[in-house]
């Protein structure tokens, strides 16, 4: 019985090796999706915040596209022909908004109409309806000034605003004679210095500045235009589209992810618990060995008293023999003795 509980408590030895190796894997792969989780959480939340941060800002700057002009009283009375504020068909190399709007003058805060006729029309209403005053920028009319072919060659920091917007709903012609002679400058000296040698351009610095021979406008840096709000609220909501991107991608990955940590967290739990078992079953076989061992070391310390014994009872059964061997050779030898008297001499 001893020898084989040895054998079962060193097998159980072996075996509990291969536990707590599943139980330090199934820790570790619990503990990395729990902080990987951790890490995703904190990512969702901070999309979330960027996302409302972004949706406050977008809302706030477009109440700056809110026309209180004839253009609001225009838009709402459906009349054919009467496309959109013209900065919301313009698209504006990133950084220029600003000069852009300047060169346009007036018209960066304009309606964009699709002819003459439909310009004509929302004027009488405005008129008739006393709605106020509005700007019109004709889509359709006729792609007034020089091909940009005769353009002259400009110096370097110079660039021709035309060259730096994209219109839509067939608004180029009108946007691009609008600019025709418009360059944007990098500074109020490079204006002058352009001026100098083509009079009969006009230089727009990037801070709105307006110079011609003849006329200069600008100062402090005044209200954003419409063309510069727009480019922020598209901006803006580029930013708050990814935002969202970022807050959806990071809410199903955590679901995966929580699923993934429910899993690590089985299998640790059950592995912590066969552990257990083990431990418990090697206890047990602990307690079991210690009481044969007590038995056999009990049963040893007897068989060494009776050995004692028994070696001792030998030796007095020799001593006893030979007392015995002793005795008898006396007798013998007593008996031997009247025999011998009796006989003559």
């Amino acid at each position: 019985d001893f020898a084989a509980l040895e054998q079962e408590a060193a097998g159980a030895e072996s075996g509990e090796e291969g536990l707590d190796a599943e139980y330090e894997e199934a820790t570790e792969a619990l503990e990395v999706a729990t902080a990987r989780l951790a890490d995703l959480v904190e990512e969702e939340r901070q999309a979330v915040r960027d996302r409302e941060t972004l949706t406050a800002r977008r809302d706030a700057l477009a109440v700056g596209l809110d026309r209180r002009d004839g253009s609001a009283a225009l838009l709402g009375a459906g009349l054919d022909g009467v496309l959109s504020p013209l900065a919301d068909l313009l698209t504006v190399r990133p950084g220029y908004e600003r000069a852009v709007s300047a060169a346009l003058g007036p018209a960066a805060e304009a309606l964009a109409v699709r002819d003459g006729d439909t310009a004509v029309q929302a004027l009488k209403t405005l008129k008739d309806s006393e709605l106020g005053q509005v700007n019109l920028v004709l889509a359709a009319g006729p792609a007034a000034g020089e091909p940009a072919e005769s353009r002259v060659e400009l110096p370097a920091g110079c660039v021709y605003a035309e060259d730096l917007v994209e219109a839509a709903a067939g608004a180029g012609p009108a946007v691009r004679s609008l600019l025709r002679t418009a360059v944007v400058v990098e500074s109020l000296d490079r204006a002058s210095a352009l001026l100098a040698q083509h009079p009969g351009l006009t230089a727009v610095t990037a801070d709105g500045d307006v110079l011609t021979v003849f006329t200069a406008a600008g100062g402090s840096s005044t209200a954003p235009g419409l063309i510069e709000i727009q480019a922020a609220v598209e901006e803006t909501q580029s930013r708050l589209d990814e935002a969202s991107a970022r807050a959806e991608k990071a809410r199903f990955a955590i679901a995966a992810l929580r699923a993934e940590r429910d899993t690590a967290q089985a299998r640790a739990d059950a592995a912590l618990a066969v552990l257990h078992e083990s431990d418990a079953r090697l206890a047990a076989v602990g307690e079991r060995l210690g009481a044969l061992g007590s038995v056999l070391r009990s049963a040893s310390g007897e068989a060494e008293r009776l050995t004692r014994l028994a070696e001792a009872a030998e030796a007095n059964l020799a001593a006893e023999q030979e007392k015995l061997a002793e005795a008898e050779q006396r007798l013998a030898a007593a008996q031997e003795s009247p025999e011998d008297a009796a006989e003559p001499s």
